[in-house]
């Protein structure tokens, strides 16, 4: 009798390495271009790779949100091109910022969502030790631009295969 080596049921979590490009300096060339050198550094999550029916799900709610928030922000786009003061404008121009955040907010739950652990040697301090796995630290790790960007890039790797391996 054969030894099974894929359960159905299994949930499959896959540690990868994510690489963030942490900015070091910046510096201006003398042809007038800022020069921005950056320094790799890599941490190690642990990701619940999701089902195809989970990830349609995903991609239904995302272009939801997504038309939602475009349709908001085209009308208030509208609205500020309609407003009559300074005061209108920089009201609308804040609601615009918010709704900015939102989406942004939005990458950070989709991260949330799969992100379900740190491996030993992860690679992630808080106040000079080790980090302690929460949903909190993903949400103050995707405060960072650079990060949160390299962690959706690792996610859409896994979920889509290797480029570069034909998967």
């Amino acid at each position: 009798m054969a030894k099974l080596s894929f359960n159905l049921s299994d949930r499959i979590v896959v540690t990868a390495p994510v690489h963030i490009k942490v900015p070091q300096s910046v510096k201006t060339t003398s042809a007038g271009k800022t020069d921005t050198r950056f320094v790799t550094q890599t941490v190690f999550l642990d990701f619940e790779v999701p089902k195809q029916d989970d990830l349609d799900e995903l991609a239904e709610e995302i272009r939801r949100e997504n038309r939602e928030f475009s349709d908001k922000i085209s009308d208030a786009v509208e609205r500020r091109r309609s407003a009559t003061t300074d005061d209108e404008r920089s009201g609308i121009d804040a609601e615009i910022a918010e709704l900015n955040r939102g989406i942004r907010n939005a990458g950070v739950e989709q991260l949330k969502r799969f992100v379900v652990g740190l491996p030993e040697n992860h690679g992630i301090g808080d106040e000079g030790a080790e980090a302690e796995f929460s949903t909190g630290l993903i949400e103050r790790l995707c405060q960072y631009e650079f990060v949160r960007a390299a962690m959706l890039e690792t996610l859409q790797g896994l979920i889509n295969g290797g480029a570069k391996r034909g998967n």
